[in-house]
């Protein structure tokens, strides 16, 4: 059955604000889907704030299938790596590393 991009993107804040480390407010993360479908998440107040848009300015942008993505975050945490063939980041070295931790994942060696 296909992965649909709203309910992956619900369960990522829903991980992250139960799971993730405290952010400083305006961190911004982007996704983008196939087919020009971006969803941003952006910490404030000490929460995760889902959007259906791509924002600017973000630390890190996640290239990924809906299906890809909803693999990793469903992966146990201690065999969890990023990236991978299927969930492409660009960021600093820095802003990866850090969104990285936040999904309790290790950086595979690329």
């Amino acid at each position: 059955e296909p992965v649909h991009s709203d309910a992956v993107m619900v369960g990522t804040k829903v991980w992250l604000n139960r799971y993730g480390p405290a952010t400083a407010d305006g961190l911004v993360w982007v996704w983008r889907f196939p087919d020009r479908d971006h969803y941003s998440l952006r910490a404030a107040n000490g929460t995760w704030e889902l959007s259906r848009a791509q924002e600017e300015k973000a630390a890190v942008t996640v290239d990924a299938t809906q299906a890809a993505w909803g693999t990793f975050l469903t992966t146990p945490r201690e065999k969890r790596r990023l990236p991978t063939d299927g969930v492409r980041l660009e960021g600093t070295k820095s802003a990866i590393r850090k969104f990285a931790n936040a999904f309790k994942s290790k950086l595979a060696a690329r």
